[in-house]
């Protein structure tokens, strides 16, 4: 059976701040492949500045004011407790520094377009910066008519050709859900799709490894191998469904 398909990557990550600030630095660009943990941008927070040089200064006094009470054999209680105290605010500011420098929560591949122009612009806390791409497997999403999904088994072997190739890459189907309302570019300008409003699909997923020239968005054809039913099979299913529908 032949199905078109899409691809994406494995897995899809989406980097949001987590302070406000400017971004002072871009570090990354579109298509850029990216470690676990590392920066994508710099941003700056005048209050976030000033609140952590504050504590810093706090903690290191009354750091000096605990080992004067230890000196002079003075009550170390309070002392103790305030420089606990700066010592937990030195760290909080410290975690808000370093969320000035939102970083890849995975190893992967940048897949945002333009970044360079959030350079400059003031980001509240929660914007979105990037879009993080696991790229090592990509994932092929293919669009099975609702009538044969009881075709398609989990497990079954496919042979997917992007367009414009000539070699198929052979794999199994993973998972099997109902398509969402908006159909991928795959089906754009097939018969298919300007039926959409009167057939339904079904997305079958299925991964592939990406030797380095495999991209988001990259569609082609899908064979996959179904069950295959002799007309006398096909004949008692039916002759099965309406004894039943009339027993109902």
């Amino acid at each position: 059976m032949s199905a078109r398909f899409v691809l994406e990557p494995s897995r899809r990550e989406v980097v949001r701040t987590i302070v406000p600030g400017r971004v002072a630095e871009v570090l990354v660009a579109e298509g850029q492949s990216v470690v676990a943990g590392e920066p994508l941008v710099r941003m700056q927070n005048a209050q976030i500045d000033a609140g952590r040089t504050r504590s810093q200064e706090e903690f290191a006094l009354t750091g000096v004011q605990r080992v004067q009470a230890q000196l002079t054999q003075a009550d170390l209680s309070s002392v103790s407790q305030e420089h606990a105290r700066a010592g937990v605010e030195r760290t909080i500011a410290q975690e808000e520094t370093e969320q000035l420098a939102p970083s890849a929560p995975m190893a992967g591949t940048v897949m945002t377009s333009h970044l360079r122009d959030l350079a400059g612009t003031y980001l509240d806390a929660g914007a979105t910066i990037a879009e993080i791409g696991e790229t090592d497997q990509m994932r092929a999403r293919m669009f099975v008519l609702e009538y044969a999904v009881p075709r398609v088994q989990y497990g079954a072997r496919v042979h997917l050709l992007v367009d414009g190739r000539f070699s198929p890459a052979t794999t199994r189907v993973e998972d099997l859900q109902p398509a969402p309302e908006a159909l991928a570019t795959a089906l754009v300008g097939t018969k298919s799709e300007k039926e959409e409003g009167i057939l339904k699909y079904y997305v079958a997923d299925a991964l592939i490894p990406n030797d380095g020239t495999l991209h988001d968005g990259m569609t082609g054809t899908a064979k996959i191998t179904v069950q295959r039913r002799s007309v006398m099979g096909l004949i008692a299913k039916e002759v099965r469904e309406f004894f039943d529908r009339k027993v109902w």
